[in-house]
């Protein structure tokens, strides 16, 4: 998936009345008031990530088996906010 493609599924994610999203690296992370908006996150692509208590949008495949903590995914790829009507911040 290109980052332009990813952008633009996360500003539709952002759009939801509620919902957080941040671009992680190359996959984007949801979180927020997100239950009554969980039908609409799933038809987006999104899945549960339920360690993490937040949705996830994979932009490339995982190259680390390992599980890693939110936190310590953000410091190792830096994150950026995509906001509803334009890219990411």
């Amino acid at each position: 998936m290109s980052e332009r493609e990813l952008v633009e599924l996360g500003r539709k994610a952002a759009a939801l009345q509620g919902v957080t999203v941040k671009l992680v690296g190359r996959w984007l992370w949801a979180w927020g008031d997100t239950r009554p908006h969980a039908p609409a996150l799933k038809a987006l692509g999104f899945k549960w990530a339920p360690r993490k208590g937040k949705w996830y949008l994979p932009g490339c495949p995982r190259r680390n088996r390992k599980p890693m903590a939110y936190p310590a995914i953000v410091e190792r790829y830096g994150e950026d906010e995509v906001a509803p009507g334009g890219g990411a911040r």
